[in-house]
């Protein structure tokens, strides 16, 4: 029975399989699932998760303005996970929501503290699809920001394309209360998801950000200079400021400036990491 159970989930996941059999391949990706579900599990009840901050630059301003943060799981012999090899399965098993939580609490709690210290740095959170459709976003949020006094221009919320895009009026109402509390709108990713623009002229948006993969090959391939080109100054026309993520070279980053680009997030300039070590790297750049 329960090696039937896997075959009916295995031939749901695929929407032209009306029936699939069994088989170890099959077998070995549930055992797989199910044990990542464990370590999640067990992770959230240790409170085994950190947040690692990636700085983002102002290209008018000259300095850092603000980080986004980026989540890890601490393994017990200490290694760090990124999000990649566990958010999915978070969002599978609905794990992502008690996840949630806590990135919005953690990083409004952080923000606080450099607040306090006269660092002048908005903090952006990325928000699931599952946590994005749940009735206690809002609230949640409200009141983490109440519970730090934290004023909500300080905090930015990042979202998909394609996430907003599932539900419109859902989307609209969501994004409209988010801003109602002084809440910075991100759209993450843009340029890789759905191909109609209409959302941008309906949602209350402030920034769009450039998918990685568009400035990965950038010095290289005309295209993705020209695609790169037309989001800045489509941005622009719409007065949103626009945000080039994965910047990992000077020669890229001359070229995003020389395109009009708002801001910019990277290797180049740093790799997420640590509130303690992100503190220093703030005293440095107020240095020079």
């Amino acid at each position: 029975m329960k090696k039937a159970d896997m075959a009916m989930y295995a031939a749901k996941e695929r929407n032209k399989s009306k029936y699939r059999y069994y088989s170890f391949s099959i077998g070995n990706k549930e055992t797989v699932k199910l044990n990542q579900e464990m370590v999640l599990r067990e992770a959230i009840e240790n409170d085994r998760f950190v947040l690692h901050y990636q700085p983002q630059f102002s290209v008018k301003k000259q300095k850092m303005t603000g980080a986004e943060a980026l989540i890890r799981l601490v393994t017990p012999d200490g290694q760090l996970r990124p999000p990649g090899e566990f958010i999915g399965v978070a969002e599978e098993t609905g794990l992502i929501i008690d996840i949630g939580k806590w990135i919005i609490d953690e990083a409004c709690k952080q923000a606080r503290i450099w607040h306090d210290k006269g660092y002048d740095l908005s903090v952006a959170i990325n928000i699931s699809a599952r946590q994005f459709q749940s009735k206690d976003l809002i609230p949640l949020i409200k009141d983490t920001l109440n519970k730090y006094q934290l004023p909500p221009q300080l905090l930015e919320v990042e979202v998909t394309e394609s996430m907003t895009m599932d539900n419109l009026d859902h989307s609209k109402k969501v994004l409209s209360s988010l801003t109602e509390l002084g809440i910075r709108i991100s759209i993450d990713d843009f340029g890789t998801g759905h191909s109609s623009l209409s959302y941008l002229k309906d949602f209350p948006i402030h920034r769009l950000k450039i998918d990685k993969s568009f400035i990965d090959d950038i010095q290289t391939h005309p295209k993705s200079e020209q695609i790169t080109g037309a989001i800045i100054a489509m941005g622009h026309q719409l007065s949103l400021q626009v945000i080039a993520e994965g910047v990992e070279n000077a020669a890229q980053k001359q070229l995003l400036f020389e395109k009009g680009c708002d801001h910019l997030q990277g290797f180049f300039f740093s790799r997420p990491i640590p509130p303690e070590q992100f503190e220093q790297f703030i005293i440095e750049q107020q240095s020079q």
